[in-house]
């Protein structure tokens, strides 16, 4: 864990503990200003043999709290002509989750680029760390899949 003066005096999320950043990954943006979270209950086909979260499942989960915080906008938001693929993910395990914990999933835009933009998410169960990620996100349109910059309303949206 950095203990450095200039992580400890970055802005806190108050869903988080001190001395973790969201996803691990530094922000560009300089704060904290918009955040969405959902739970979610792990089932128990999502556990594996050893009675913890299959690790694929969580990036399920990642991209069922991405889709629900955009279709927050707009329940139809690919009729902007817009949609995202994830270009990259990155997670961490912390700890683990099993059968019937319930998941709170905690997303954050940490960096906007011309098309695309990296979103850090922080998954606990309870007050305990299970998983960090960040996933890196390129808007595409709609069938070509050709890279664009997200509508403004979209933007604003997960910027604040």
């Amino acid at each position: 864990m950095e203990t450095s003066a200039a992580i400890r005096s970055q802005r806190r999320n108050p869903h988080r503990s001190e001395g973790l950043r969201l996803g691990d990954t530094k922000r560009t943006t300089g704060s904290w200003r918009v955040a969405y979270t959902q739970t979610i209950r792990v089932r128990y086909g999502e556990v594996d043999q050893q009675g913890v979260v299959f690790n694929a499942h969580y990036l399920a989960y990642l991209d069922d709290v991405a889709d629900s915080w955009l279709r927050t906008l707009d329940a139809d938001f690919e009729a902007t002509g817009w949609e995202l693929m994830l270009r990259r993910a990155d997670l961490t395990w912390h700890g683990p989750a099993g059968v019937h914990d319930e998941l709170v999933v905690t997303a954050e835009v940490v960096r906007w680029g011309t098309t695309s933009f990296d979103m850090a998410f922080d998954v606990r169960v309870e007050d305990s760390v299970v998983l960090t990620a960040t996933v890196y996100y390129v808007g595409v349109s709609v069938g070509d899949h050709v890279p664009m910059a997200p509508p403004p309303a979209v933007r604003a949206h997960l910027s604040g």
